[in-house]
């Protein structure tokens, strides 16, 4: 009984998370939320590496210009995007996430004179995903929920 119990309360928030996306058409994969933990702005700008089957969405469902747009994240902003397949080529369409801390002057001190951080990920299968999570210049950012939450500080 306490097994079944377990799996209900599994059930029930496994379908809570679903419900707190957008609902959108086309369909989106997988819903990624960007989060700004700094006092300062975050440019993100979104990369394919490899194989150009997908796009993005934003929480209202408009498609994203990666070619042509950086995404501000405000201080202590939250935005979602959506990442929609195009074309079914199998699972090699490898994309980015960079953010560039928007400080007011480049700090001297650092070899590029900002902070960054790049998101990278590598589908391989449904719901399987290698990622990679890049810190320069003394960056706080990390990503959970097997890297669909990004956090920029």
């Amino acid at each position: 009984m306490k097994t079944k119990l377990i799996i209900l309360a599994s059930a029930l928030l496994s379908l809570n998370a679903f419900a707190q996306n957008p609902q959108c058409n086309p369909r989106v994969h997988v819903w990624y939320t960007l989060q700004n933990d700094s006092q300062t702005e975050w440019l993100v700008q979104i990369s394919r590496l490899y194989e150009n089957n997908i796009s993005f969405v934003d929480s209202s469902c408009s498609e994203v210009d990666i070619i042509n747009q950086k995404i501000s994240l405000q201080p202590k902003e939250v935005k979602k995007l959506g990442m929609v397949v195009n074309a079914s080529k199998g699972f090699n369409s490898t994309y980015s996430f960079m953010g560039v801390r928007n400080d007011a002057q480049p700090n001297p001190m650092l070899s590029k004179g900002r902070v960054s951080c790049i998101f990278i990920v590598a589908p391989y299968g449904p719901g399987q995903m290698d990622r990679y999570d890049i810190r320069s210049n003394n960056a706080d950012c990390n990503s959970t929920n097997y890297g669909m939450n990004l956090y920029f500080k």
